[in-house]
């Protein structure tokens, strides 16, 4: 097999297949190694694997580069020791899994899978979703780690407009505070200037009217009456009449009281009585 034959068919599995980015994440089906494999069988088939898609042999082709970096980052997570540590115990969660769903099958009366190549797909399939299940969960926590901090940003930038809007505020406040305290003095020598007017005015009313000698209907007509004084008190209420007279009521009230006592009773009490009695004293 010539070196573009084999480049090609190396391309159509990590890039034209069916779930190729499903299955890519499973560094043994990437390098087509078992996973007992060595340190030396690992290099050994990177070195082949690279030799014919480098870019370099293939004219810097995109799919050449996106390959090899596909096999650089399986070989990568088969060499370094914690990223080979992570894969392992995938690869012991794939058994047990696995094992589980045999035991599940012998307890329904049926009989689990023996044939060894079927048993190495299913192992390799198992794999591969543990790792597409990893790769869920961490974009998982990195959209959730940027929603946080483009929320976080948010608040502040909103924190930030709302000092900067305070500021402009104070700023203009002071600014204007010359042309707020110019207009209010304006404002009183205007209106202290209309009142010494209007007191003017009356008082060469009243002269005139002194000295034509009207009369009080006329000089209430032309003199205006005075601004009414609000801490003036009104004056008391003149009494509705003499005590001798609220003595005369008060005694009457009583000596009827005492001629008629069941007139002044409720109506729940009255109820003892006959109806020509209520009727007569209502």
């Amino acid at each position: 097999m010539t070196t573009n034959a084999k480049a090609e068919k190396i391309f159509a599995r990590l890039l034209d297949r069916k779930g190729a980015e499903y299955f890519n994440l499973n560094p043994w089906d990437v390098l087509q190694i078992p996973f007992n494999a060595s340190t030396s069988a690992i290099k050994k088939s990177f070195f082949m694997m690279s030799r014919a898609i480098h870019p370099d042999k293939n004219q810097n082709s995109v799919r050449s580069n996106d390959a090899f970096n596909i096999a650089n980052k399986a070989y990568k997570m088969l060499t370094d020791e914690d990223l080979k540590l992570q894969c392992e115990e995938i690869l012991e969660e794939a058994d047990k899994r696995i094992a589980q769903y045999h035991d599940e099958l012998k307890a329904d009366g049926k009989a689990p899978e023996t044939d060894p190549k079927k048993l190495e797909i299913q192992l390799r399939r198992t794999v591969s979703k543990l790792f597409a299940e990893v790769e869920h969960h961490k974009k998982h926590l990195e959209g959730v780690r940027q929603r946080e901090e483009r929320r976080k940003h948010e608040k502040d930038t909103q924190f930030m407009e709302e000092i900067n809007r305070k500021r402009e505020e104070n700023e203009r406040w002071e600014a204007g505070q010359d042309i707020r305290v110019a207009n209010w003095r304006d404002f009183q020598t205007k209106n202290a200037e209309t009142e010494d007017i209007d007191t003017n005015q009356t008082k060469k009313v009243k002269k005139i009217v002194v000295n034509l000698g009207l009369t009080p209907e006329i000089k209430k007509a032309v003199i205006p009456p005075p601004p009414p004084d609000d801490n003036k008190k009104p004056p008391p209420p003149p009494p509705s009449s003499s005590p001798s007279e609220s003595r005369s009521r008060s005694y009457r009230r009583k000596r009827y009281r005492s001629r008629s006592p069941d007139r002044y009773r409720s109506t729940r009490r009255s109820s003892r009585y006959d109806s020509s009695k209520r009727r007569r004293y209502r």
